[in-house]
């Protein structure tokens, strides 16, 4: 995010700070409504065409 920010985005990174931190602040929000808030958070139950970086691994157990 920083480097972002400064102009110098690290080559190795394909997702922008920006758009990371984007990404971490809803589905962290989500979690919150959904644990403490008991409050839908669909987002949570898998991808979505909003967010395609983000990929769902299952566990078993």
């Amino acid at each position: 995010m920083l480097g972002d920010r400064a102009g110098y985005p690290h080559p190795e990174t394909p997702l922008s700070g920006t758009r990371s931190q984007q990404i971490t602040r809803s589905y962290v929000g989500d979690y919150f409504d959904l644990h403490l808030r008991g409050m839908p958070a669909p987002r949570l139950d898998g991808p979505t065409a909003a967010d395609p970086e983000v990929v769902f691994h299952h566990s078993s157990g």
